[in-house]
């Protein structure tokens, strides 16, 4: 997958980097891997025509879930063995854009929400375990 699109997720761009570095024993010698999102998107319709067509590209520019999908796919042996997790908002920052930094309350609130949920306090839990175990 290319990075030009989908730079505001550079987690491709990071794992070629590292691939530079230590080429094929980066897979053996990773020990953790950790994603943090900027929050799910809510969905919205692409328009075709010409009015539609920055806030289209504006949106592809900015997508950062389907590469996050896209890297966990491709490295699913990573999270099976433990060491890829993935944290992200999943609701109440939808309609907080990347650039609107000023709306802290907000964002700490539903990134408070998210860390309670049980699901990802396991994972969080999980993290902390393996860290705890190999660092």
């Amino acid at each position: 997958m290319d990075g030009a699109l989908g730079a505001n997720n550079p987690i491709y761009a990071v794992w070629k980097q590292a691939k530079d570095i230590w080429g094929d024993q980066l897979e053996r010698k990773l020990r953790c891997l950790v994603s943090i999102g900027t929050g799910v998107p809510s969905l919205k319709p692409v328009r075709d025509d010409v009015l539609g067509i920055w806030p289209t590209l504006k949106a592809l520019a900015t997508e950062t879930e389907k590469t996050a999908r896209q890297f966990h796919q491709d490295m699913s042996n990573l999270d099976d063995e433990g060491r890829y997790y993935r944290f992200n908002v999943d609701r109440g920052l939808e309609e907080i854009g990347l650039e609107e930094s000023k709306k802290k309350a907000e964002i700490a609130a539903a990134t408070r929400l998210y860390i309670e949920s049980q699901t990802v306090f396991r994972q969080v839990k999980a993290f902390v375990d393996r860290m705890e175990r190999k660092c």
